[in-house]
């Protein structure tokens, strides 16, 4: 199998979508500012929660199963 079959090209995202994330990274940024000491204390359970959400959305593109 060629694997130049599975390359996906880059997507093209809106103008409003851009402003959109940057909104959202300026208020994340402006809440772990106001509130490091409780982002300190939930570190090492964001870290444990962390390993079994990529496991999850992480090795679903295996593509078990496809026969060709």
């Amino acid at each position: 199998m060629d694997n130049h079959e599975h390359c996906q090209h880059p997507r093209s995202y809106s103008l409003w979508h851009k402003a959109a994330v940057a909104c959202l990274m300026l208020l994340g940024a402006l809440l772990v500012a106001d509130h490091w000491n409780h982002v300190v204390s939930a570190l090492p359970y964001l870290l444990l929660l962390s390993c079994p959400l990529m496991h999850l959305f992480m090795h679903g593109h295996h593509h078990h199963g496809d026969k060709k």
